[in-house]
C-alpha cells in the first residue's frame, strides 16, 4: 500500500514490518497536511492518493483518522454497531434458530398477556426481528475497563472487521505514551498486520519498528 502527495518527495509505503512516522516541523505545512487528509477522509477532493498495487483506493472508505486517542469511542460508531448487530443477527437466525423463535414467542405472549389487563383495547406488532432486540439492549463493545492502548487496538480491530478500513492515521501518538508503551503498541500493530501512519508536529526519540521521515522548518525533507 502507498500514500502519495505533492508535499512528499516519494510515496510512503507499508510492508507490515515497520511503522511509518512523518514529522512536520513547519506549522503551515503541518496544519495544511492534516486539514487536507481529514477533508479527503470525509469525502472531499484533495491531492492525497492511496493505492494498493495498481488499484487506486477511495480514501474516504479506506482510511481511519484518529486525531485524539483520548476521544476514541468505538461504542458510538454507528457503522461498527451496525456490523456487530448484523453479525449477531445472522448467528441468532442461522445457529440459534430454535432459541430465537422461542424468544419471539415468549415476548409476544408476555406483551399480549400484559396489555389485556387494561380496560382499553390495545394491539401490538409481533416481535419477529432479533436485530431490534439487540438494539433495544444497546449491544456495544466493552471499553470502560480497557487501557488506552487496548482501546486503540479494539477500535482498529473493529474498524477493519466491520468497516473495512485499511490504513490508520494517528496524530501526535508519541505524546500519549512512554517509549516502552509505544514499542509494545507498535509490536501489536505489526503482529496484526495493520498499516499505520503517524503524523507528528515535533520529533521524538525513535522507537523500535519505527521508520521516520522529517520535514523541517525550512520544508526540507530529512
Amino acid at each position: 500500500m502507498k500514500l502519495a502527495h505533492p508535499m512528499l518527495n516519494h510515496p510512503i509505503e507499508w510492508e507490515n514490518v515497520y511503522i511509518n512516522t512523518f514529522v512536520i516541523e513547519n506549522p503551515f505545512m503541518y496544519r495544511n497536511f492534516l486539514r487536507e487528509i481529514i477533508e479527503q477522509e470525509q469525502g472531499l477532493h484533495g491531492a492525497f492518493v492511496l493505492s494498493h498495487g495498481l488499484d487506486i483506493l477511495d480514501i474516504s472508505k479506506n482510511i481511519e483518522i484518529v486525531s485524539d486517542v483520548l476521544k476514541i469511542d468505538t461504542g458510538s460508531n454507528k457503522k461498527i454497531i451496525t456490523g456487530i448487530i448484523k453479525e449477531l443477527t445472522n448467528i441468532a437466525i442461522n445457529e440459534k434458530q430454535s432459541q430465537t423463535y422461542e424468544l419471539y414467542r415468549k415476548i409476544n405472549e408476555f406483551i399480549a398477556d400484559t396489555i389485556f389487563t387494561l380496560d382499553n383495547e390495545l394491539v401490538f406488532d409481533d416481535i419477529n426481528d432479533i436485530s431490534q432486540i439487540f438494539k433495544i439492549y444497546n449491544v456495544r463493545p466493552e471499553e470502560e475497563n480497557l487501557t488506552l492502548a487496548k482501546k486503540i487496538l479494539l477500535h482498529m480491530d473493529l474498524c477493519e472487521k466491520y468497516i473495512g478500513k485499511k490504513l490508520f492515521v494517528f496524530f501526535n501518538l508519541h505524546s500519549y505514551f512512554t517509549q516502552a508503551e509505544l514499542e509494545s503498541l507498535f509490536k501489536n500493530f505489526i503482529y496484526r498486520k495493520y498499516n499505520v501512519f503517524i503524523v507528528e508536529r515535533y520529533d521524538h526519540k525513535s522507537v523500535q519498528f519505527e521508520q521516520k521521515r522529517i520535514i523541517d522548518i525550512d520544508l526540507c525533507e530529512i
